[in-house]
């Protein structure tokens, strides 16, 4: 009797097992872009969305600058976890999709003048079969997402690249509002207003001094916008509220920075000229760091700052590598601010190998040093 108990109860979990892995291969990722008026919009997860779960239409993103409110929803006759996801680093939100199935996708996006609806955007998606992508060009009507001019699949698991080599940049269909002009009268930046809007704009700053360094974001800002204190400053200043969305920075024609703002700062990416990553930051509401690291060309970390969300304790980490690549020490520091480092709080030494050497913890009432063989043994010094 037990053997049969057993019996049921291994096929059950085989089964189970089996189903998890049929669902999984049935999945597949839809990454998107979305572009209004030639701006690329950037989309915030909805997190009531599960409480709609088994409603025939799901609100998944939301977003929107002053009164321009964006909603993404879809339409779907089961109950499967969309898995709403967005990467700000991409510009791109993603939904998990059911190969079998078909959904409609519906953007709605409301005007600031009279909160009505300005534009409502169907796009079908009939049994996908594999992972893919496609930036949506924000328009009316009804659409099939194959048939999309951007659409294009990918291989499963990967990161969907926006900025293939065979199509061009996609350039905003804005009207230029006015110019602001440096004392030097140099152009300092134009401003191309957003339709049914009197304070909502779209900026292209310039640097007065190195023509080639320029900015371009979307600022909420007031009519008499020639006479406002931020326009003082230099393109690369953060130190204002009227930033909405993406901010990109270029120099040289190179993208150098991009960041994400709602008032304040959110994110930031920093590149090398030869387009590796930099630097990347983290930040919480009250504009103060939550994380930031910091790359070596070859991709390697060489300082790192993290925030313990429940303790508040911060710290920075700094990372030195042997010539060929092996880290050999990392120092670890108390920091308030992610800037200043306040005091030596650990070391740890490695083999060539990578395994730990010692570990040397300065706590000044609990100070402590470790030696270790390369298996992992403890030893004496």
């Amino acid at each position: 009797m037990n053997r049969i108990i057993q019996y049921i109860f291994y096929s059950v979990i085989l089964l189970q097992s089996a189903l998890v892995i049929a669902q999984e291969s049935n999945s597949v990722e839809l990454h998107f872009q979305i572009y209004d008026e030639g701006i690329c919009i950037p989309m915030s997860i909805n997190y009531h969305h599960n409480s709609t779960k088994n409603q025939e239409k799901r609100l998944v993103f939301n977003t929107g600058f002053n009164l321009n409110r964006f909603y993404v929803s879809i339409k779907v006759k089961d109950s499967s976890d969309l898995k709403p996801n967005t990467n700000h680093k991409l510009k791109s939100s993603s939904l998990t999709l059911k190969s079998n199935l078909d959904y409609e996708i519906e953007i709605l996006k409301y005007s600031n003048t009279d909160g009505k609806e300005e534009k409502k955007m169907n796009i079908k998606v009939s049994e996908l079969k594999s992972d893919a992508q496609v930036i949506i060009l924000l328009n009316k009507g009804e659409y099939k997402l194959n048939e999309m001019k951007h659409f294009k699949l990918i291989e499963r698991n990967t990161s969907p690249d926006f900025k293939s080599k065979d199509r061009k940049a996609i350039k905003h269909t804005l009207k230029l509002d006015s110019t602001s002009y440096y004392a030097n009268k140099k152009k300092k930046a134009n401003f191309y207003i957003f339709p049914g809007t009197n304070n909502l704009y779209f900026t292209e700053e310039f640097d007065s001094i190195n023509e080639r360094k320029n900015a371009q974001g979307v600022r909420l800002i007031q009519p008499n916008h020639n006479n406002l204190v931020w326009s003082k400053q230099s393109v690369w200043a953060d130190s204002d509220n009227t930033k909405c969305g993406y901010w990109d920075y270029f120099e040289n024609d190179t993208l150098a920075k991009h960041e994400l703002w709602a008032s304040v700062i959110q994110e930031r990416f920093e590149w090398y000229p030869e387009g590796q990553l930099k630097s990347e930051s983290y930040f919480v509401r009250s504009n103060d760091e939550l994380k930031h690291a910091y790359y070596l060309k070859n991709g390697a970390i060489k300082e790192i700052f993290t925030v313990d969300p429940t303790t508040k304790l911060s710290q920075i980490k700094t990372y030195a590598y042997s010539p060929d690549g092996t880290v050999v020490l990392i120092n670890t520091y108390k920091s308030l601010n992610g800037i200043i480092k306040q005091g030596l709080i650990k070391r740890e030494l490695f083999y060539p190998s990578g395994k730990l050497k010692m570990e040397e913890n300065l706590g000044q009432r609990n100070y402590s040093i470790k030696y270790y063989n390369e298996d992992g043994t403890e030893r004496n010094k």
